[in-house]
């Protein structure tokens, strides 16, 4: 089943990059929030730092996706991780494969982006979009 879960993460990242409607090298908030905006309508939260990260567990956030950085707000940005908010806690997807919050459900620590790419928007979008459309279950083995 992992296997299929990152063949579908990989499709939906392919075909994200092939619509150019992002971008498979840095992408920020602006660009992320329009386009999540419009991929997830109503359920979208919107782009956060590190330190907003109780706004999207926050049980009355109208949303249940979101991307949020590693860095808190004030400080350029560094690395973009994808967020979905089960209500219980939220679930965090890091394509460097680690555990970033305490107190969220990582999902597989595997690694799908390396050092030198820097598609950190895109996979999160893409990753998203895998919980959308096969589930959270299927997500969390990416």
């Amino acid at each position: 089943m992992a296997k299929r879960a990152h063949l579908l993460y990989q499709t939906i990242l392919n075909e994200l990059l092939a619509s150019h409607l992002v971008s498979n090298s840095v992408t920020d908030a602006q660009q992320l929030d329009d386009l999540g905006s419009a991929l997830f309508g109503k359920e979208w939260c919107g782009v956060f730092s590190s330190d907003q990260l109780g706004i999207i567990k926050d049980a009355s956030s109208p949303g249940r996706y979101a991307i949020i950085n590693t860095k808190p707000k004030g400080h350029p940005g560094e690395h973009w991780c994808a967020v979905f908010n089960n209500k219980k806690a939220p679930v965090v997807y890091d394509s460097f494969g680690r555990k970033i919050w305490k107190n969220s459900i990582p999902t597989d620590p595997d690694i799908e982006q390396h050092d030198l790419e820097h598609n950190c928007g895109a996979r999160c979008l893409s990753w998203l979009l895998l919980v959308k459309h096969f589930g959270i279950a299927t997500a969390l083995k990416v």
